[in-house]
């Protein structure tokens, strides 16, 4: 009388060690994709997921297919966020969030704060920044002056720039256009140790059209 449920016993704990099987082979297959991790927030790196304040991050790859001719016009599509330009390429741009002043748009280069104290507004100009070797842009909304001080009850901007990686890459492209508009760019990067450089040069010129007609 014991023999048959013995049978039955070995038979679910082999059923049960099949599904298992199944489950790391998934697993292992096709592994769960890690969480998009940012730093503006807290510093230390944290899930967007997590975080408790409004913030929006443009990739790389974003910015690639975009193509924008600056950073600012990387911005127009954050919600939250008015660009100001005072005339034509070239021309003083500033970055406002929520309506605050742009004197309380703190602007971040791989945490180091580059606003213009010199300035009597304090206000970063994005003007000749362009948007290039740039790994992503973190977007934080909101007061934070409790981790980054009085001129960040705006909002702070942190853009990360791209590390050079594996064997030297070098890349270049050029561009051309109507009123005397051209581009060019250079770019070489990669790693060699634990030294990774990555350099980049950019040009743009444009004849423009003159607004006296």
């Amino acid at each position: 009388m014991s023999m048959p449920g013995c049978r039955r016993s070995a038979a679910s704990v082999s059923f049960f060690a099949l599904l298992l099987g199944g489950a790391h082979a998934q697993t292992a297959a096709h592994p769960a994709p890690l969480p998009d991790l940012v730093v503006t927030a807290t510093r230390p790196p944290l899930a967007i997921s997590q975080a408790g304040s409004a913030i929006s991050v443009i990739t790389s790859e974003e910015i690639a297919r975009e193509s924008p001719k600056s950073v600012a016009n990387a911005f127009r599509r954050v919600p939250g966020l008015s660009v100001v330009e005072t005339g034509g390429p070239g021309g003083t741009t500033s970055v406002r969030i929520r309506g605050g002043e742009a004197r309380h748009t703190l602007v971040l280069i791989d945490g180091v704060r580059v606003n213009d104290p010199s300035s009597g507004s304090a206000e970063f100009d994005f003007a000749n920044l362009v948007a290039t070797d740039i790994e992503r842009i973190e977007v934080l909304r909101g007061p934070q002056s409790a981790l980054y001080g009085s001129d960040a009850m705006g909002g702070v901007i942190n853009i990360i720039t791209r590390k050079g990686k594996g064997a030297p890459r070098v890349s270049a492209s050029a561009e051309g256009g109507s009123y005397g508009t051209k581009s060019a760019r250079a770019a070489v990067s990669g790693s060699s140790g634990p030294l990774s450089y990555a350099f980049s040069a950019t040009g743009f010129d444009t004849a423009g059209f003159s607004r006296y007609g």
